[in-house]
C-alpha cells in the first residue's frame, strides 16, 4: 500500500510545486507589466505637465502683451477724443473773430502758401437794403485749394466714422474672444480635473492589483500543502487499486 501511495503523493506534491512555480512566475510577469505601465503613465503625465507649464508661460507673456496693447488702444482713443475737442474749440474760435483784419490774419496763417499781396478786400454797397458788405478775393486758381480742402474734409469725416465703427467692432470682437478663451480655460480645467482624478484612481487600483498579485496563491502553509498532497496521493492510490 505504501508503495502505491508514495508515487501518487509525490506526483501531487510536484503538481502543487509546479502550480506554485508557474503561478508565481505569471504573477511576477503581470506585476512587471503593471509596474511598467505605472512608470509609463508617470512619464506621460510629467511630459504633459511640462508641456502645460511651457504653454502657460507663453500664455502669460502673450496676455501681458495683450494688456499692453489694450492700454495703448485706450490711450489712442483718448487722444482721438482730445483732437476732436480741439477741433471744435478751434472752429468756435474762428466763429468768434469779429474784425476783418483779424480774419485776414487767421486766413494768412491757415494758408501761408498764398502771399498777402495777392489777397484782395473790397466793398460793395447794396442800395436796396442800404447795406455795405466787404468781400474777400483771391486769385481764381487758388480756389482749387478750397475745393480740395473741402473734399478732404468730407472724406476724412467719412473715414473717421468708419474707423469709429471699426473700433467699436474690434472692441466687441475682443470681448467675445475673451469669453471664448474663458470657456476654453474652463473646459481645459474640467479635462485636467478629470484626468488627474483618473490618474490617481488608476495608480491606486494598480497598487492594489500588485498587492493582490504579490499575495500567495494558496493560504495553506508549506507543511499543509504537503499534507494535502499526500492525502490526495493516498486517495488516488486507493482509487487505483
Amino acid at each position: 500500500m505504501v508503495k502505491t501511495v508514495l508515487p501518487w503523493a509525490l506526483l501531487a506534491v510536484l503538481a502543487v510545486a509546479a502550480a506554485y512555480y508557474f503561478g508565481d512566475n505569471q504573477n511576477k510577469e503581470e506585476i512587471a507589466r503593471v509596474e511598467k505601465q505605472i512608470v509609463e503613465m508617470k512619464s506621460q503625465r510629467d511630459s504633459i505637465k511640462n508641456l502645460v507649464a511651457v504653454k502657460d508661460s507663453i500664455q502669460k507673456i502673450l496676455q501681458s502683451r495683450v494688456t499692453e496693447l489694450k492700454i495703448d488702444a485706450d490711450n489712442l482713443r483718448g487722444q482721438v477724443s482730445a483732437l476732436e475737442e480741439l477741433r471744435r474749440e478751434q472752429q468756435l474760435n474762428v466763429r468768434r473773430i469779429r474784425t476783418p483784419d483779424d480774419l485776414l490774419i487767421k486766413f494768412s496763417d491757415t494758408f501761408p502758401e498764398l502771399p498777402k499781396d495777392k489777397i484782395r478786400v473790397f466793398e460793395e454797397y447794396f442800395r436796396e437794403t442800404d447795406v455795405t458788405l466787404k468781400y474777400f478775393g483771391v486769385p481764381i486758381w487758388f480756389s482749387e485749394t478750397f475745393i480740395i480742402e473741402h473734399q478732404n474734409s468730407e472724406n476724412y469725416k467719412q473715414q473717421r466714422d468708419k474707423l469709429e465703427t471699426l473700433d467699436s467692432l474690434n472692441v466687441e470682437v475682443i470681448a467675445l474672444n475673451d469669453k471664448v478663451l474663458l470657456l476654453e480655460k474652463e473646459k481645459a480645467q474640467a479635462y485636467k480635473t478629470g484626468y488627474d482624478s483618473a490618474y490617481v484612481n488608476y495608480m491606486d487600483i494598480s497598487r492594489l492589483y500588485i498587492d493582490e498579485l504579490e499575495k500567495p496563491r494558496f493560504g495553506l502553509p508549506h507543511w499543509g500543502v504537503i499534507a494535502g498532497a499526500a492525502a490526495a496521493g493516498f486517495l488516488a492510490g486507493n482509487a487505483g487499486k
